[in-house]
């Protein structure tokens, strides 16, 4: 298996906001069901994603590049699942190859939690083991 580069702080956070952003419109996708054709806001708001996955995704081998959305064309509802979709799949993949970036923090989030356990009321550290 290839070695994995190292993720920078930057890039960890923007590919959380990027994440939220993917998931807000998988919401709107879902639940809030629009029909017709989308408006500028919403066209805006998936350029911005997809510049976001496109720099993000840009380093690494075999991720899909986005192309921009036109904001006079119309984007319909479909176009809109399809581009989540994609986004979604990016995602996964891009998560799926740093992976032990997520059990390293699951791993230093239950040592943070013994170390709590062992504290006192008083905050300091427990005297008995």
């Amino acid at each position: 298996m290839p070695e994995t580069n190292r993720l920078s702080d930057r890039r960890i956070v923007n590919y959380n906001r990027l994440q939220s952003d993917v998931a807000a419109m998988n919401y709107v996708i879902r639940f809030a069901k629009p029909s017709g054709a989308l408006g500028l806001a919403t066209i805006r708001a998936c350029n911005r994603m997809i510049s976001v996955a496109n720099r993000l995704y840009k380093r690494e081998h075999g991720m899909p590049q986005f192309r921009l959305l036109i904001e006079d064309e119309p984007l319909y509802l479909a176009d809109l699942q399809i581009l989540v979709t994609r986004l979604t799949a990016a995602g996964n993949t891009f998560e799926a190859r740093y992976a032990h970036y997520k059990a390293e923090a699951l791993r230093k989030a239950a040592e943070e939690r013994e170390r709590l356990l062992k504290l006192d009321a008083d905050g300091f550290p427990s005297k008995h083991p």
